[in-house]
């Protein structure tokens, strides 16, 4: 997984395709201070509810909820609400949108979430990995040593999601290529003849079907863990 420099709010190409990009910002200036996210929701997007109902399956701030808590549990990072912090996040709907921009940018940032094209806990999670500075593992400089990608099978909008990071604006942290990631596309992302491969991984142990894991099932690798860890100098170890 990898840290970025730059912001990228990706459109999405159709409702089967829920992606942004993965490494780690250079620019530490990117990163939260204190490891603490402050954030709110926009009112129109995600009605509140009764404060005991927030955490409820029913409520449509749940799966939110529970990615915050993911990322909490295995980490120092932390999720407040907003008051009144010059940086914050805003969770707001956007129809046939999931994406966030990459790392602090400085007063309001909106992550757009519409969760009825990223209902997982993978999805939003991934989305959090964003706004904390991670761009796609599969963006990393190292990338073509450990996957192929058959770019005749890649939406011509969605190119730019493929492309590499350079070394002067990603950072892998010292850390081993992850297919696993819940930064990494499945191998089927964006593609034009929908579940043919517009990644494959090089090595012959390696099943396309692993990338993109935790992502689909809403967990967190271990390399992800250590990554947020280091990055945001957490001191905890996978567990």
């Amino acid at each position: 997984m990898k840290l970025v420099k730059e912001s990228n709010l990706e459109k999405l190409s159709n409702s089967k395709q829920r992606f942004t990009t993965y490494a780690v910002v250079k620019d530490r200036a990117l990163t939260w201070p204190d490891g603490t996210v402050f954030y709110k929701y926009d009112p129109d997007s995600f009605p509140p509810g009764p404060e005991e109902e927030e955490e409820s399956e029913d409520s449509e701030r749940y799966i939110i909820v529970q990615a915050m808590q993911l990322i909490q549990e295995k980490t120092c990072v932390k999720f407040e609400p907003h008051t009144d912090q010059k940086n914050f996040v805003t969770f707001a709907h956007r129809p046939g949108r999931c994406a966030s921009h990459v790392g602090m940018q400085g007063e309001e940032q909106v992550v757009a979430l519409d969760l009825s094209y990223c209902p997982g806990l993978g999805q939003v999670a991934h989305e959090l990995l964003h706004v904390l500075g991670f761009f796609h593992e599969h963006s990393r400089p190292d990338r073509d040593e450990y996957v192929d990608v058959l770019w005749d099978n890649i939406k011509p909008d969605a190119n730019q999601s493929f492309w590499l990071k350079p070394e002067t604006e990603a950072d892998t942290l010292g850390e081993p290529y992850d297919y696993e990631s819940v930064m990494h596309y499945p191998f089927d992302a964006f593609a034009v003849k929908e579940a043919e491969p517009t990644l494959l991984p090089k090595s012959v142990n390696v099943k396309r079907e692993t990338l993109g894991k935790a992502y689909a099932e809403g967990f967190l690798t271990d390399t992800d863990i250590t990554q947020i860890n280091v990055l945001y100098t957490c001191g905890k170890q996978p567990s």
